[in-house]
């Protein structure tokens, strides 16, 4: 359904972000995921959608910020050289 397409999903090392970056994947979009976390999480994706037989890019950024949030285009555009699907996933959530 997406083969040939690119795909960046914000908020995307874990839980549903997670789940909608293997889910493009898993439907042929090589795909860019971008969180705030680092680490671990990230190289865990990049291995289960490199099992799913696509591309990923995994980047560590803060995309509340839109300086931040251009690099991440410009770096997915470097890597993969189109953008065709942008995912919103990312949130924030404060229990007071």
């Amino acid at each position: 359904m997406f083969a040939g397409e690119v795909a960046l999903v914000t908020g995307g090392y874990q839980g549903i972000g997670r789940a909608i970056a293997l889910d493009l994947a898993r439907q042929g979009a090589r795909v860019a995921v971008v969180d705030i976390q680092p680490g671990e999480r990230a190289a865990a994706l990049l291995d289960d959608i490199s099992t799913l037989g696509s591309r990923a890019l995994a980047i560590q950024s803060d995309v509340t910020s839109f300086t931040a949030a251009g690099k991440v285009i410009a770096q997915v555009m470097d890597e993969f050289g189109q953008l065709d699907i942008v995912v919103s996933n990312a949130g924030i959530n404060r229990d007071s």
